[in-house]
């Protein structure tokens, strides 16, 4: 994995946790919010590459019930140290 790659999967993954759940947590993080905090300059900035990753819009991924299917892939909480050890 290149520096960049593994840089943009982490700053999706930060990005990703204040969405989940949101509105049954009570969340009011906006999304100009959450993509400057991980170092995106517009919202679509942090938009379109999340849309390719998880194959979900955040907004949708806001939208979702707790309980909700899982029709995305997980976005972890932490990275793994190693291939072998994950967190």
């Amino acid at each position: 994995m290149t520096p960049m790659a593994f840089l943009t999967d982490l700053r999706l993954a930060l990005g990703g946790q204040p969405l989940i759940g949101s509105t049954a947590n009570g969340s009011t993080k906006h999304m100009d919010q959450i993509a400057t905090e991980i170092g995106y300059r517009f919202p679509a900035e942090f938009s379109r590459p999340f849309l390719r990753h998880y194959d979900v819009r955040p907004g949708t991924l806001r939208n979702l019930p707790d309980n909700a299917p899982g029709c995305v892939r997980p976005i972890p909480l932490c990275l793994p140290r190693t291939a072998a050890k994950p967190c």
